[in-house]
């Protein structure tokens, strides 16, 4: 059994998974390259799930979606009642602001802390949630955590009892997120924690990383993002023929 005494259940903290109706050509485009678009779309739900259903195992907080195009989809429907989840729908136009809308609309209705999460990590670890929910209640009202991931952006964002000014005049989807959003975070003096480093999935050579860090994991039996892994396994082994690894 996961210890989760560092996420006490007294307090209201929300961690939120942002999420897209997974379509075949609209999810993981940049693998096109390597993988069809309706294999991207299996790809995608298979991480999807396999987050969705680590996050609701964690004590202590309530999981929501923030999904788009609307939370009146059916499919997210269907994993709120699967999974007790509660549902959200993403609002702005870029990444930014509809970071930045979820934070406000959480934050207003008297959530104290609030973590908000992508699909393209799907080995991440609980441990670094529970880490990312202490430094919250550890550190003063305004406190921002940040998980940074090897491309240059980040995997996880929360903050507590305000929302943080650090989602306008990014350079969405580049490697200058992270290191801009950290100077803004100085130039404000915003209080933050750097979360470790750990990898998003999103280009073809990502998939070889996953492939080999699976297989480290299964050495040491660890057995994270089960469907992530079959679905990862058949499609490269479908694709034998036209894949570069």
């Amino acid at each position: 059994m996961r210890d989760s005494g560092s996420i006490q259940a007294d307090t209201r903290r929300a961690l939120v998974l942002f999420a897209k109706l997974p379509v075949a050509g609209t999810v993981k485009t940049r693998l096109f390259p390597v993988l069809s678009p309706e294999q991207c779309r299996e790809l995608y739900e298979a991480f999807l799930f396999d987050t969705l259903h680590m996050i609701s195992q964690l004590s202590g907080v309530v999981p929501f979606i923030a999904c788009t195009p609307s939370r009146e989809e059916p499919f997210f429907r269907g994993m709120a009642d699967r999974y007790g989840v509660n549902l959200l729908d993403q609002k702005g136009k870029d990444l930014g602001e509809k970071m930045a809308g979820t934070l406000n609309t959480l934050l207003d209705r008297g959530w104290n802390q609030v973590v908000i999460l992508g699909t393209d990590s799907p080995t991440l670890p609980s441990s670094i949630l529970e880490e990312a929910f202490a430094a919250l209640s550890e550190g003063p009202t305004g406190h921002v955590v940040i998980g940074p991931s090897f491309d240059g952006g980040y995997y996880l964002v929360g903050a507590s009892g305000q929302t943080p000014p650090i989602f306008s005049e990014i350079p969405w989807s580049t490697p200058e997120v992270f290191p801009r959003t950290l100077d803004i975070l100085h130039e404000k003096k915003i209080p933050f924690t750097v979360l470790p480093f750990w990898y998003d999935v999103d280009a073809p050579e990502d998939l070889l990383f996953l492939k080999t860090h699976f297989r480290s994991l299964e050495e040491r039996g660890s057995f994270p993002a089960p469907l992530s892994k079959q679905t990862l396994d058949r499609l490269l082994t479908t694709n034998t023929g036209s894949n570069p690894f």
